[in-house]
């Protein structure tokens, strides 16, 4: 039987394609990355200026988003850590962290429809006229706001089983349908 060579090489390309990516290690996002429900990774690290979009993705440890760098995730598992540092913006919808969520100069925030395992600490950001919005979570332990300046910084119809606290925030939050089993203090005093 004679064999095309462009057919095998196609039907090769083919194979390739239906193959689930998973990575074993540590997965370094530089550029742009585009990581789905198929993929694996143990830490993942998006490195200064970089932009991951992550849908359906499962991260074993932690993620670190970096300087300047973009975090778009949907429907996400995180064994660990979320860890922000002077990133452009962190966006995290529909996900499961067991750990913290954690940023810290940063830009626009969005955090929604999640399970934290730990706590949301949210310091020093200035998002350059975008939001923070915390908006339907379920957190196992304190949600802390400090020191941010922002369009608009809204924390709405979370569980929260720990404390909800913040101080020196530009504008003041607005705050509204959250069940704290915790207290609520300084700006977050009566939500």
């Amino acid at each position: 039987m004679r064999l095309n060579l462009g057919t095998a090489v196609g039907f090769s390309l083919t194979l390739m394609a239906a193959v689930p990516m998973v990575h074993a290690d540590d997965y370094v996002c530089n550029g742009y990355c585009e990581l789905g429900p198929d993929d694996e990774v143990d830490n993942l690290i998006v490195e200064e200026g970089a932009t991951a979009v992550l849908n359906g993705t499962r991260v074993d440890a932690n993620i670190f988003v970096r300087d300047g760098a973009t975090l778009e995730a949907t429907n996400i598992y995180v064994g660990g850590n979320i860890q922000s540092d002077g990133a452009a913006s962190v966006s995290v919808s529909g996900s499961e962290i067991n750990g913290d969520f954690q940023v810290d100069n940063d830009g626009a925030i969005l955090l929604k429809r999640t399970f934290v395992g730990g706590s949301v600490q949210l310091f020093e950001n200035n998002t350059g006229g975008g939001d923070i919005r915390v908006v339907k979570n379920t957190v196992e332990g304190n949600v802390q706001i400090s020191s941010n300046q922002a369009r608009r910084i809204l924390v709405k119809r979370n569980v929260i089983d720990g404390n909800l606290q913040g101080e020196s925030n530009t504008p003041d939050p607005k705050c509204k349908g959250n069940d704290v089993q915790g207290d609520t203090d300084g700006q977050f005093e009566g939500c």
